[in-house]
């Protein structure tokens, strides 16, 4: 551990957060019982931006998620029915949790995205707090969007959030996802800047094409293809909020064929073009 060392005692789980390469990778044990688990817990994207497209198709994602709506217009289709988000509660989704969204009108939103390294087994769903805590630290996370100060504190804050979850999502823990799909995800998020042929990827996961294609789709709730691009999508986002890269040098990092077709595609998933979205979120990061 180094100097630079938070503990956060819980009531019922307890963290030591240790700081590490810039704030952004940290780890801290988690404790249930006799049982302690040390870690990773990756920073993998946050923002805090307005909202002016958010309809989007059915999905799953291999990462936790908190959204924090801070004006109303943003809803969440979970378990069968929709619901409106409000900006006294935050919204965590576990991993692999089926979700869909929608909004009625522009609205003002926190997201975070964090990956944990073990695979601690929970109930798919969709959870929901007060919002206080988050409120009360949003000052040091909106420093975090830029470069890395206050890292430590999102990562504390996840944390006191993760503590929250009733004892039986994890009492009831079933399995993830499919083995090879999730091996799948891996490869993805690791190559998603080089060409990914889908008969090539079912044959690395050791499946037939069509077999990986039905699979896929019944985990995920989307295809394969659609996937991609919608990860491929999300680090042109990143590129382009967090950096003051050219789009050609963006093109190059993220796997499309050339600014055109990112552009594209770009514009049909998030609704304004790679400029415009650059412009409206620059003033938050």
């Amino acid at each position: 551990m180094s100097e630079n060392t938070y503990r956060i005692s819980l009531e019922r789980k307890n963290f030591s957060i240790a700081d590490t390469e810039l704030g952004k990778l940290l780890h801290f044990d988690w404790t249930r019982g006799n049982t302690q688990i040390t870690i990773s817990a990756t920073i993998m994207e946050m923002n805090f931006f307005n909202v002016a497209y958010w309809n989007f198709s059915p999905q799953r994602v291999p990462f936790w998620i908190l959204y924090w709506n801070l004006s109303p217009g943003g809803e969440l289709f979970v378990d069968g029915k929709w619901i409106k988000m409000e900006s006294d509660k935050v919204y965590l989704l576990s991993p692999f949790t089926p979700f869909q969204s929608r909004n009625h009108s522009s609205f003002m939103q926190f997201y975070l995205y964090m990956k944990l390294s073990s695979n601690i087994p929970v109930v798919r769903g969709l959870y929901v707090f007060p919002s206080d805590l988050l409120k009360q630290n949003f000052l040091f996370i909106e420093d975090t969007l830029s470069p890395t100060k206050g890292a430590l504190r999102i990562i504390g804050v996840f944390c006191q959030y993760f503590s929250m979850l009733p004892d039986s999502v994890f009492l009831k823990a079933e399995e993830i996802i499919d083995s090879r799909i999730y091996k799948a995800l891996q490869i993805i998020e690791k190559e998603y800047s080089m060409p990914l042929p889908l008969k090539s990827l079912s044959r690395r996961v050791n499946m037939s094409l069509n077999n990986f294609l039905r699979v896929f789709k019944m985990e995920m709730k989307t295809t394969p293809k659609r996937y991609i691009l919608r990860t491929r999508i999300s680090k042109v986002a990143e590129l382009l909020v967090k950096t003051d890269m050219k789009l050609d040098e963006i093109v190059e990092k993220t796997g499309f064929s050339n600014r055109f077709h990112l552009s594209k595609a770009f514009k049909r998933m998030v609704g304004s073009s790679p400029g415009c979205y650059r412009e409206a979120t620059s003033t938050r990061c």
